[in-house]
C-alpha cells in the first residue's frame, strides 16, 4: 500500500514538473515568436552609393520624403569608398522616409556624379543605394517595398534579395542592371529641373513596374503612354528623349571600360 500511494505521489509531482516545463517552453516560443514579429528600431543605418562607388556625396536620412536634405534632417557625406553612415537613434521612424543622396565623385569614373540615388528605409541597419533602388523608392513606399521589388526584379531578371546589397561585390549582373538605369536616369538632368527630373524617375519605374517594361524598351514606350505623360507633366522631357533616344545607351557602353 506505501509503495503504491509512493508511486501515486511519483507520479503527481512528475506530471506537475512537466507542465512546469511546458509553460515555461511555451513562455519561451511566445517570447522568441514576439521577437521575430516585432518591428527592431534600428539606432545606425549605413552602406554604400553605387554607380561605381560614389565619394564625397551629401547623404541624409529624408524624414519627410521630399526629395530634398532639409536643414533639420540628419546628413553625412560617404567616405573615399563610397560608403556613408548615419546615427539615426533620435529620429522616429515613419512609413515614407527615404535615404537620398546626391553629388560627389563616381570613383571607378572620376567624373563627377550629377544624378540622385535613394532608397526606400527598410528599418535596416545596411542599406545600399543603386539605380534599382532609386526607381523603387519613386514608386514606393516603405509598406509596399517588397511587393513591388519583386515585381521590378521580374522585369529586370534579377534576384531581388540582391537589390539592397552591395551589388558590385554579390552579383555583377544586378550591377550592370543598376548602372544602365543610372545612367538612363541621369542623362537627361542638365536639362531639366529638380521637379522634372523626379517625375521623370517617377515615370520610369511606374512604367517598369506597372507594365513590365525592361530598361531596354522602357524610354522607346514612352512614346505610346501619352496619359502618363501627361499626368507627371513632363511633355517637355518626352520631347528631349525624343531627340535623345540613343544617348543613354552610347554613355552606358562608354563607362563599360570602368568596370
Amino acid at each position: 500500500m506505501k509503495n503504491i500511494k509512493k508511486i501515486a505521489l511519483s507520479i503527481t509531482l512528475l506530471a506537475l514538473l512537466q507542465g512546469c516545463d511546458i509553460n515555461k517552453n511555451n513562455q519561451m516560443n511566445i517570447e522568441s515568436n514576439n521577437d521575430t514579429i516585432k518591428e527592431k528600431t534600428v539606432t545606425t543605418v549605413s552602406g554604400y552609393l553605387i554607380d561605381g562607388y560614389i565619394a564625397g556625396a551629401t547623404v541624409c536620412l529624408d524624414t519627410n520624403n521630399n526629395n530634398i536634405c532639409d536643414e533639420d534632417e540628419i546628413k553625412t557625406i560617404s567616405d573615399s569608398n563610397g560608403k556613408y553612415f548615419m546615427d539615426i537613434s533620435k529620429i522616429k521612424q515613419t512609413a515614407n522616409q527615404t535615404i537620398l543622396a546626391f553629388g560627389g565623385v563616381d570613383t571607378f569614373s572620376q567624373l563627377p556624379f550629377k544624378g540622385v540615388l535613394k532608397s526606400n528605409f527598410l528599418n535596416k541597419e545596411e542599406i545600399n543605394l543603386n539605380g534599382i533602388s532609386t526607381l523603387l523608392s519613386y514608386y514606393s513606399d516603405n509598406v509596399n517595398y517588397i511587393k513591388n521589388r519583386n515585381k521590378l526584379a521580374k522585369v529586370l531578371n534579377i534576384d531581388e534579395n540582391k537589390i539592397n546589397t552591395n551589388i558590385i561585390e554579390t552579383d555583377k549582373q544586378v550591377f550592370m542592371k543598376s548602372l544602365k538605369i543610372n545612367k538612363m536616369l541621369d542623362i537627361f538632368n542638365e536639362d531639366l529641373s529638380d521637379t522634372e527630373r523626379n517625375n521623370f524617375i517617377k515615370v520610369i519605374a511606374t512604367l517598369m513596374i506597372e507594365q513590365n517594361l525592361d530598361e531596354e524598351s522602357v524610354l522607346n514606350s514612352i512614346n505610346d503612354n501619352k496619359k502618363i505623360v501627361n499626368k507627371y507633366n513632363i511633355k517637355r522631357i518626352f520631347e528631349i528623349i525624343n531627340k535623345n533616344k540613343n544617348v543613354s545607351s552610347k554613355k552606358y557602353k562608354e563607362l563599360q571600360k570602368f568596370i
